[in-house]
């Protein structure tokens, strides 16, 4: 099997906080907490042409449940002012984040 890595979007629906107990029979020498969220990820994200790393999307999807050690970063959206009918992500883990005032 191939794995690829890919980049999704979602919104956090909800944190679920797992506390396990020292169990012989599952295995768990100690206790342990695993931290999950359910996020509803969003349909087909596409990225803008205008080369500004910029991702569009309209509709919501299904819920997943992850491990959070899965999400690496939180971002925000705005209303599309284009369409009014989608919304922008504002992702600045990506090439936004990289902007370096040069005052020369």
């Amino acid at each position: 099997m191939n794995l690829e890595l890919r980049t999704f979007y979602g919104q956090l629906q909800h944190i679920i906080v797992v506390c396990l107990a020292q169990s012989r029979s599952l295995g768990i020498k100690q206790s342990e907490t695993i931290i999950l969220t359910a996020i509803q990820v969003c349909v087909e994200p596409t990225a803008a042409l205008n080369g500004l790393d910029l991702h569009y999307y309209s509709k919501m999807g299904r819920v997943e449940v992850v491990d959070l050690t899965c999400v690496q970063c939180v971002v925000g959206r705005v209303k599309d002012p284009d369409t009014n009918s989608g919304w922008v992500v504002i992702d600045r883990s990506g090439s936004l984040a990289r902007a370096v005032f040069n005052p020369e």
